[in-house]
């Protein structure tokens, strides 16, 4: 795969898992599954996985600001970290999706500039408003939870934020496949 070629993969794979979360947002987010749902910023299993994923990607990019003699010890300092972070953070999950989407977001906008988007004004809008969103959970976890309760509580606002996914997901995928045609 060429690497010119993983920006609009990541993009359609973005669109598409925007695409999942607006259909379980509509169809799940409800009074009736309100208990399991906001147990998902707790998850520890997927807290765990997002977690690695989220030092696996900071790793390549930590190692740009240290010497190369004294790159020697960031490993082992981050599985340490992750071990201490999954041993007493609560709101696992949260913490490391939110660290995932600020992730992502920083990725979006870097390679958008290059990638010379027609629409960029849009792009940039939508992800600094998904780097904001994962900065907000990252400092107040709870919060998350609270406005799960809120979207399983509220019919309109149910709709209303698989409505935003729906636009997360449109943006995703045309940008993709707008760059792969290219």
């Amino acid at each position: 795969m060429n690497s010119s070629n993983i920006f609009p993969y990541t993009l359609i794979v973005f669109g598409i898992c925007f695409a999942g979360l607006a259909i379980y947002t509509f169809l799940n987010m409800n009074k009736e599954n309100i208990s399991k749902n906001e147990k998902i910023p707790r998850n520890y299993i997927f807290g765990i996985v997002l977690a690695i994923i989220d030092i696996m990607w900071c790793i390549p990019q930590a190692l740009a600001i240290f010497s190369p003699g004294s790159s020697t010890w960031i490993f082992p300092l981050a599985i340490i970290c992750l071990v201490v972070g999954c041993l007493f953070l609560d709101f696992l999950f949260a913490r490391a999706f939110a660290g995932f989407i600020i992730l992502l977001s920083h990725y979006f906008l870097f390679e958008s500039f290059a990638a010379d988007i027609s629409y960029l004004w849009l792009f940039s809008i939508a992800c600094y408003v998904m780097g904001t969103f994962g900065i907000v959970i990252g400092g107040i976890p709870h919060l998350l939870r609270d406005f799960i309760r809120k979207i399983s509580l509220n019919k309109a606002l149910r709709n209303i934020i698989s409505i935003v996914f729906v636009l997360y997901f449109c943006l995703g995928t045309i940008t993709g496949i707008g760059l792969l045609i290219k």
